[in-house]
């Protein structure tokens, strides 16, 4: 994790010192914004990054984003809820669909990988399965629009249907 955070910021390693030392010291006088995105997979090496950062740079802040806190001294968390979802006993028309932000974030997707989307009726009640099927969830609705102009909405809901 140091390394490709030195890397990033242009800090060399000098021999026989620890790296994330030489990181420390070259960002001490500095005021800058860390982002460090899917800190799951790399937990305590985040989180022993962050706290030698916090402790010995006093300009240096660190947003990280992960599904679990990095429990480090400081550390603020904000959970990200759910987007809200159609209710799947009663599916929604075209314009009810727009207050769902679950739906929203679909369309908007999906309007950004082609313009050629078009929200219909049609359309709708398979947008309203797939948030519902991906319980709301922003980064698997993002992903499931990536395949909007490869696959038609109903067979993304399909797959998905099937898939889970």
């Amino acid at each position: 994790m140091p390394k490709v955070v030195a890397e990033i910021l242009g800090v060399h390693e000098q021999p026989n010192r620890p790296l994330t030392a030489t990181l420390a010291e070259a960002l001490r006088a500095k005021k800058m914004l860390i982002v460090l995105d899917n800190c799951e997979h790399l937990v305590e090496a985040c989180a022993r990054l962050t706290d030698v950062l916090l402790r010995s740079c006093s300009g240096v802040r660190v947003l990280a984003s992960s599904r679990e806190s990095l429990n480090v001294a400081g550390e603020v968390v904000w959970s990200v809820p759910p987007l809200s979802v159609p209710d799947a006993d009663r599916l929604p028309n075209l314009q009810g669909l727009r207050v769902y932000e679950s739906a929203r974030l679909f369309v908007e997707r999906a309007l950004h990988r082609t313009s050629a989307f078009v929200l219909t009726a049609e359309t709708a009640s398979a947008v309203a399965e797939i948030c519902q099927q991906l319980d709301g969830m922003p980064l698997a609705i993002e992903l499931a629009a990536a395949w909007v102009g490869t696959l038609a909405v109903g067979q993304i809901s399909e797959r998905l249907g099937n898939s889970l």
